[in-house]
């Protein structure tokens, strides 16, 4: 679907409702009015990427603990039902077709949507909140027929009843509007869940098998190093000679290397492991296209080194607290996008440093640092 067209359109019944009905009275307002009453059913819109949902995974454990047991539901984008489906607080998690991205025609994709919204209707929600900002999300939440729809919203967004209305210039770290929209709710932070939430299943066989990888390697000193080369935009994504250079020092110094990735994926991991073929095919792997997101959360958190783009994977990395090597570009800032986790280490380099082979020594020296730390760790 043509972008302008996109936004013709979804302005254009932005104003068709704004006219046809009365604004709410409660407008740009600091907190919602809910109190400690019971707010019945209750749905979280969260219509984003990977790296996204990780980072406001707290916004569901804070909104599970707040509303009644068995009363939430959420709504995101396939494949990401896996991130949250088993989260011990959800009740049911809705897929969202988004109008105009898929393989087929976006009229189809437009019927999709309009079931959707039939679906929502049908579930008579008492309470939606829109944990991220976008004129699509809105408009869905409006037509739902919800009693009240509320959350974070851009400006000139009228569809809410009450929206948080933020600035489409970010200046602070993407959680913080978690947390705004947590105070905008009136609803108290929870500590973390002690379990990542993807399917248990899912997660303790991707684990098992990079365990299994593990338990191959003879040198006590060699560590199993996790790389995950792809990222949502190529301007994301480090130059492949780069993570080969990497790949080469690192089997060098005896380490085992994994490739990991989806179908996005799939054709730079084969290129790089072309480079390798043959070679040390013992303590190279290549497993991209073969882990579903719970699998691939449980091979993560079996790694004892992680190096990645500015990527879901990378947030997921974060999230376990495996040791991590991130690294940016100009294409998105880190002060902003960067994981969260106390054993990341974000690089961020300048277009011409980032698709020169200078940056592979400051990567290596990173990766060096990490292990260097692991092994003081462990031997404290």
């Amino acid at each position: 679907m043509n972008r302008d067209f996109k936004w013709t359109f979804l302005h254009a019944l932005s104003r068709l409702m704004t006219h046809s009905r009365a604004l709410p009275p409660i407008r740009f307002c600091e907190s919602t009015p809910f109190g400690n009453s019971n707010k019945g059913e209750v749905l979280i819109i969260l219509l984003t990427h990977l790296g996204d949902v990780i980072l406001n995974l707290f916004v569901l454990d804070a909104i599970a603990a707040w509303v009644a047991p068995g009363r939430f539901d959420v709504m995101v984008r396939p494949p990401l039902d896996q991130v949250v489906r088993s989260h011990p607080g959800v009740r049911n998690v809705m897929p969202f077709a988004c109008p105009w991205k898929g393989a087929r025609h976006w009229r189809y994709g437009l019927a999709e949507w309009f079931n959707t919204v039939r679906r929502l209707r049908l579930n008579r929600y008492d309470l939606i909140i829109v944990a991220h900002p976008h004129e699509l999300t809105s408009l869905t939440a409006r037509l739902s027929g919800s009693k009240l729809t509320a959350g974070l919203a851009f400006e000139g967004d009228f569809f809410l009843d009450l929206p948080f209305f933020i600035a489409k210039r970010y200046d602070r770290h993407a959680s913080e509007y978690g947390l705004q929209l947590l105070k905008f709710l009136g609803v108290p932070p929870v500590e973390k869940l002690r379990e990542f939430p993807v399917p248990r299943d899912d997660y303790e066989r991707g684990r098992g098998l990079l365990e299994n990888i593990k338990s191959h390697i003879s040198n006590p000193r060699s560590k199993a190093v996790v790389i995950h080369p792809g990222a949502g935009g190529q301007r994301k994504i480090w130059p492949k000679e780069s993570f080969v250079a990497v790949i080469d020092e690192l089997l060098a110094q005896q380490h085992t290397v994994i490739l990991l990735g989806g179908e996005i994926e799939k054709q730079i991991c084969t290129d790089i492991e072309k480079v390798f073929s043959g070679l040390e095919m013992l303590r190279f792997k290549n497993l991209s296209g073969l882990l579903n997101i719970g699998e691939l959360a449980g091979a993560i958190s079996a790694a004892d080194i992680y190096i990645g783009n500015d990527s879901g994977p990378s947030h997921i990395a974060g999230a376990l607290g495996v040791r991590s090597c991130v690294i940016f570009g100009q294409a998105s800032d880190p002060d902003i996008w960067s994981p969260k986790g106390r054993g990341v280490k974000v690089l961020r380099f300048e277009d011409r440093k980032f698709r020169s082979p200078e940056s592979v020594s400051s990567v290596l020296e990173v990766v060096s640092d990490l292990m260097l730390s692991e092994q003081i760790e462990t031997s404290v």
